[in-house]
């Protein structure tokens, strides 16, 4: 059903050809702690003094470090597969945090509460012990229900908006027959259409959109 082909198109139609906008990150079934999420402390890799460890980042993480200094820009989070593994054990931290107003994420606990890491030996210092999630960053996540895969719980469910696709019995066999010479590209939304997304996903966090009979036609 292209269930992960229309994420990307979403992040696309926002963002044109700037891939900086998403991370497209494919779980895998061994995701058993939170390591694959927001990375870790590497005390086998030390920084240029060799007294400072490296912090060993993920996709996931650089996607929200890039995030927070792009206030103005949605930033897109796809989980491909994400039931592959047990949601509560990668994703507790996410989970936890977006219960919380401060929706803090632990990432280490070097140092004084200043405190940064690298995560290059010769790199900046730019991991802090604490990091909030930014508000402009959406999480997408792409499912299947199958005897490989993991049934969300109820925790799970009440943080998440579901959309659920069914196909047609005789889908498979009209696209099969259907002309495929038309690609998947999408026309760029326009200037300023991410920025009004944003401002109306922030006005629906807060309760704060307009009702539909006050909004002009």
């Amino acid at each position: 059903t292209g269930k992960t082909k229309i994420a990307e198109l979403l992040a696309a139609w926002l963002h044109a050809d700037d891939r900086d906008g998403h991370e497209l990150v494919a779980v895998g079934a061994d995701w058993t702690d939170n390591r694959n999420v927001i990375g870790f402390v590497n005390y086998l890799r030390m920084s240029g003094d060799d007294k400072t460890p490296v912090y060993q980042s993920t996709r996931l993480l650089d996607l929200l470090m890039r995030a927070r200094t792009t206030a103005s820009k949605p930033f897109f989070l796809i989980l491909d597969e994400m039931n592959l593994s047990h949601v509560e054990r990668y994703f507790a931290d996410f989970l936890s945090a977006m219960e919380s107003k401060s929706a803090e994420l632990d990432l280490h606990s070097e140092g004084g509460e200043e405190e940064q890491l690298p995560v290059e030996p010769s790199g900046q210092a730019v991991v802090p012990r604490k990091l909030s999630i930014p508000p402009n960053v959406f999480v997408i996540g792409t499912v299947n229900v199958d005897e490989t895969t993991y049934m969300f719980s109820p925790k799970v469910l009440d943080r998440a908006n579901v959309i659920e696709f069914r196909m047609p019995d005789n889908a498979v066999e009209s696209f099969l027959k259907a002309d495929g010479s038309k690609g998947l590209a999408i026309d760029y939304a326009g200037n300023g259409v991410s920025e009004r997304f944003l401002a109306l996903s922030t006005q629906a966090r807060a309760d704060l959109l307009p009702e539909i009979s006050d909004v002009e036609a």
